[in-house]
């Protein structure tokens, strides 16, 4: 079975061999966020229409009807060959893919764009020859724009805001 992994903490990978060019082939893909979240909705869905269109059809990507493992499984789900592709946060393995805890540092920029792109370029550059990811294939390395403090009452729109509030980082 092809193998293909994506995981994130800002991060996300893929395991696999080379897909050939073939007649149709289909890849399950498992993510564990619920099939309305913003992430599959806004990024996923359009990414894996936009394989399918790239190809002619040739490729289809299968979402999995609900995870089949919590985040920190990810990795395994696709390395083992229970899935093809799969996503998660490295952030969630902490100790396991110890090049990638460079993407959790903070203040490292203001846009999550030019970080993913920067995290790619460090990655490929300087740690994929320490192999981390063995038996898979990295499809996307990616990191979110700096964090956010979520509040479930007011919003904080001043630094005052923050007085008081206890918060988990």
């Amino acid at each position: 079975m092809k193998k293909i992994l994506l995981l994130t903490v800002g991060v996300v990978f893929a395991a696999g061999y080379a897909m050939q060019a073939a007649a149709e082939t289909t890849l399950r893909m498992n993510l564990w966020l619920p099939p309305k979240h913003f992430v599959v909705t806004k990024g996923y869905a359009p990414w894996i229409e936009k394989i399918k269109k790239g190809t002619k059809g040739n490729v289809n990507i299968q979402l999995t009807t609900k995870s089949l493992g919590s985040p920190p499984r990810q990795y395994d789900l696709a390395r083992q060959g229970v899935v093809d592709i799969a996503w998660g946060v490295q952030g969630y393995t902490a100790g396991r893919f110890i090049t990638a805890e460079i993407g959790e540092l903070p203040f490292l920029g203001n846009s999550g764009e030019a970080l993913s792109v920067a995290f790619w370029r460090t990655h490929q550059k300087f740690f994929a020859k320490a192999n981390e990811y063995k038996g898979v294939k990295i499809l996307s390395l990616h990191l979110h724009s700096p964090g956010q403090i979520m509040v479930n009452k007011k919003g904080i729109t001043a630094l005052e805001g923050m007085n008081g509030l206890k918060i988990r980082i």
